[in-house]
């Protein structure tokens, strides 16, 4: 698998697209952040095929992170092949209609989203491009009720460059954690989080919703939120 990277305004919010080279030329969007065209124009490391798209799917309904999301989906129903869905937590879908939960009220530019989404536990355990890849959901809820990490597992052949990428959304980023005092947010959901971060075995490469890559690996090592009873 593959992953490319587009950051959105200001707050730096990233919008993603994994893709299934070299076994599938199937792409995933996560976070749509960035404008389609934005993202049609600047990639040039993929082949931006709106009938490839397979899926979008939203960490948690914060506008920074969704901020494009009815864009994509007025160019999918035009020019996609009918079948991606949006996949979010239903505990964070009043914030697509609601300016004051998905904050976009706090920055004085009130956002609304005409999507339709459905349930994301629904693609945990599904398999995406063509059969090479695994979706895992994890519910990590603390800074929003329905923030989620989603994790790709590579079933790829190629065992030597096999790469698991898990998209934490603001659950966790490189050297830090979300933060808890937004609307949906608490404090005690976000310590059990990161108690499951800690749980799990392996090693991932982290791709957070805003900042830097990093890896599962280094963050349970170097985190300090982490490694230690920081206040959340």
């Amino acid at each position: 698998m593959r992953v490319s990277s587009y950051p959105y305004g200001p707050l730096g919010s990233n919008l993603y697209i994994l893709s299934g080279f070299p076994f599938s030329d199937g792409i995933i969007i996560v976070d749509p952040c960035v404008s389609p065209e934005r993202v049609e124009k600047e990639s040039f490391d993929i082949d931006l095929d709106f009938k490839k798209v397979e899926a979008v799917f939203i960490t948690h309904g914060h506008f920074d992170h969704i901020a494009y999301a009815s864009s994509w989906k007025k160019i999918l129903d035009e020019k996609g092949n009918g079948k991606a869905k949006f996949f979010m937590s239903p505990d964070d879908k009043l914030m697509l209609q609601d300016p004051s939960l998905n904050c976009s009220a706090d920055f004085m530019s009130p956002m609304t989203f005409d999507i339709d989404t459905v349930d994301i536990s629904e693609a945990d355990g599904k398999e995406f491009f063509g059969g090479s890849a695994k979706c895992r959901i994890l519910k990590t809820p603390g800074h929003s009720a329905g923030q989620v990490c989603i994790m790709f597992y590579d079933l790829g052949e190629d065992v030597l460059n096999r790469r698991d990428f898990m998209f934490t959304g603001d659950m966790l980023f490189a050297g830090s954690i979300g933060r808890t005092d937004l609307k949906s947010g608490n404090p005690v959901d976000m310590s059990l989080s990161i108690g499951i971060m800690n749980s799990l075995e392996g090693d991932f490469t982290i791709l957070p919703g805003h900042g830097p890559a990093t890896s599962l690996a280094n963050e349970k090592r170097t985190n300090p939120y982490l490694n230690s009873d920081l206040p959340l």
